[in-house]
């Protein structure tokens, strides 16, 4: 489909242009997602999703050229820095462009919940034209690692060296998610090849620890090394993967939590550090949103392997967590302890996310957290849209003004975050509001197993096959009876020890697993 320009740098006010399909997916709504925060609902999020997110993520200058070639960096109205105007990227950046491979993936995540959530298989495509193009591109043939980043002036992958673990777990968030959506195997076999390069590399077997970079000799003191492998891929390739693997995933997926916990979970503060070398207490320059993400994806690998002591200690961790966290004042999720020790009122995007999000999720068994769900979720809409040129604000201050220097588009902040929180509000608030919920998938025709992301559980009231000029099978899935159970009915049992993927596979090109999806001479480039 030939897209729209929505950005100029001069910048626009009002509302922001959508596509006229988009606009015949989503039905009524305000052109803003800004509501009073007691008609929040399903509907809101769609809404939000196509009126404040994607404008921003739609435009030629966001998808690349060929389309999937995502860039990195973009100015805050949407438009590519240049060396006459660099913007809010800077000039050293500009001047020296480089594409991240977490960049790539985080945006092509997007991309597949906007398809999840809407059906415009626009977005699909472009999530598979990005998986075309990272892997086709950023895979060192000797390792079978992902490279860090490419010089976008000469071309070069290489230069940057092989990502760290951190950005190695990033670079497979887009697939995974991808996988969730198709069930492809081709995709499957890349993806369980690239997890063998990582172990192979970077874990080690005894702990589940994973080190920083390739070559070192010990664990990573960094809790985002570990803690991104669980909620990058593992978890959900945990509960997706085919039949005779998953208890693979699921042993590796809870090997990774019980380190994080053992290694990095301080009960004084109730936080979990940063550095496993803190002090016990110390909290100076400790964030809630990765303690919000540890209690979050110990709670839901606890659910996928019926670990109940795990589930219980991640929730009542998190009720502690959210009293400790949430402003009444503004209604708004803080950011943690600044250097000093104090609180940080003002949150960053990412942090208020991973609050909202786990808060939302339990509120579906738990209504005491429904009123303070209700607030903060308002407090987003309210204050982190950007609503002159679309996407999300990185921070905002607790009286809801904009930090507006700051960038909307870099390494670090490419949709993946602001995307995540749209499915999960989307689901948990129309579940609590107790309607039914449509998400689409591209299956096999005849595939039944729609189980949900993030330990949803539910009931599809229907599957309807729907006709699409690119994709060979779309489905319209009708969800009721939506809940996050404590400990999941039917769990796969996991054995004592991690499983060993089998190594020796080769590395597919990414045109494989694209076609499986696509109608013959249908893909959108």
């Amino acid at each position: 489909m030939q897209q729209e320009m929505f950005f100029s740098r001069a910048g626009r006010s009002g509302t922001v242009a959508i596509t006229v399909l988009l606009c015949a997916l989503i039905s009524t709504g305000p052109a803003s997602a800004q509501t009073a925060r007691a008609e929040i609902d399903s509907q809101t999020w769609l809404n939000h999703v196509a009126h404040d997110m994607l404008p921003f993520w739609s435009g030629p200058e966001a998808l690349g050229s060929p389309i999937g070639n995502f860039p990195t960096d973009r100015c805050n109205d949407g438009s590519l820095p240049s060396t006459s105007d660099p913007c809010e990227v800077g000039t050293f950046r500009t001047n020296n462009p480089r594409q991240s491979v977490v960049a790539l993936s985080r945006q092509m995540y997007s991309y597949g919940v906007a398809f999840h959530m809407t059906g415009n298989t626009d977005y699909l495509d472009y999530a598979l034209d990005g998986l075309e193009y990272q892997f086709g591109n950023a895979i060192d043939p000797d390792t079978g690692l992902f490279y860090r980043q490419k010089d976008v002036t000469s071309g070069d992958w290489t230069a940057g060296g092989i990502a760290n673990a951190q950005e190695q777990a990033y670079g497979l968030l887009g697939p995974a998610f991808l996988y969730y959506l198709t069930r492809d195997p081709d995709l499957y076999a890349q993806i369980k090849t690239l997890n063998s390069a990582i172990k192979a590399n970077l874990r080690l077997p005894k702990t589940g620890a994973f080190r920083h970079d390739v070559g070192d000799g010990e664990a990573s003191a960094k809790l985002v090394d570990h803690l991104d492998q669980l909620n990058a891929y593992q978890y959900l390739m945990s509960v997706t993967a085919p039949e005779a693997d998953r208890a693979g995933w699921q042993a590796d997926s809870a090997q990774t939590a019980a380190y994080i916990r053992d290694s990095f979970y301080d009960p004084s503060s109730n936080l979990f550090q940063l550095d496993a070398a803190a002090a016990p207490g110390a909290v100076g320059g400790v964030d809630f949103g990765h303690t919000a993400k540890s209690f979050w994806f110990t709670d839901l690998i606890g659910t996928a392997t019926g670990d109940a002591e795990a589930v219980a200690f991640a929730r009542e961790g998190a009720g502690r967590l959210f009293e400790q966290a949430f402003l009444e004042g503004s209604g708004s999720w803080a950011n943690g302890f600044d250097k000093s020790g104090e609180l940080d009122p003002q949150p960053f995007w990412w942090i208020y996310t991973e609050l909202d999000q786990y808060a939302a999720s339990l509120a579906l068994d738990d209504p005491t957290l429904r009123p303070l769900v209700a607030e903060a979720q308002g407090f987003w809409l309210d204050n982190f849209v950007d609503n002159d040129n679309g996407g999300i604000w990185a921070r905002v201050a607790e009286d809801g003004t904009a930090f507006e220097d700051a960038r909307k588009h870099w390494k670090w902040k490419a949709g993946f975050h602001a995307f995540e929180h749209a499915l999960v509000s989307y689901v948990a608030t129309g579940a609590i509001d107790d309607t039914d919920t449509t998400l689409y998938f591209a299956r096999d025709e005849g595939d039944t197993d729609f189980s949900l992301a993030y330990s949803f559980s539910m009931e599809p009231r229907s599957v309807e096959q729907l006709d699409s000029s690119t994709l060979q099978s779309m489905q319209k899935v009708t969800l009721a009876g939506v809940s996050m159970d404590g400990v999941a009915a039917n769990t796969v049992p996991v054995p004592a020890a991690g499983f060993l993927l089998i190594g020796g596979l080769a590395i597919f090109g990414a045109a494989g697993a694209v076609s499986r999806r696509r109608k013959s001479g249908a893909a959108g480039d």
